[in-house]
């Protein structure tokens, strides 16, 4: 294969960086494969409701729409489609959060001021 070569020259460059660039190198990358998966996802998802998705629209008084409604059939299709399974290390850490709020429930934080948390913190990236 034609790549082959190439791919192992790109390793033999990344072996030469210094930590601090191969580990900006790996965000990239990561970055890189999110979007190719996200595109694939998109793109099955959007051969799915092309065909198969049956939505369901609520409305206000006003007639603005405020909420879907998905038959268990559509809503599985898509979550398989996505694989949106949660990882088992994403189950324990809820479950151990879950744990911690059991024993002392008084011990969290407002949402509200968490969220300006990470509002500040995104804005110093």
């Amino acid at each position: 294969m034609q790549n082959d070569a190439e791919v192992t020259r790109y390793f033999k460059e990344v072996d030469a960086l210094q930590q601090e660039d191969q580990s900006a190198l790996i965000v990239v990358i990561a970055g890189f494969f999110r979007d190719v998966k996200t595109k694939r996802a998109y793109a099955s998802l959007n051969n799915l409701f092309m065909s198969n998705i049956n939505p369901q629209y609520t409305f206000d008084n006003t007639g603005n729409p405020v909420g879907v409604f998905l038959p268990i059939e559509d809503w599985n299709a898509i979550s398989q489609e996505l694989n949106l399974d949660l990882p088992q290390w994403q189950k324990d850490m809820i479950d151990t959060r879950l744990e911690k709020y059991k024993k002392d429930p008084s011990n969290v934080s407002d949402w509200d001021v968490m969220a300006r948390q990470f509002d500040k913190e995104d804005e110093e990236i």
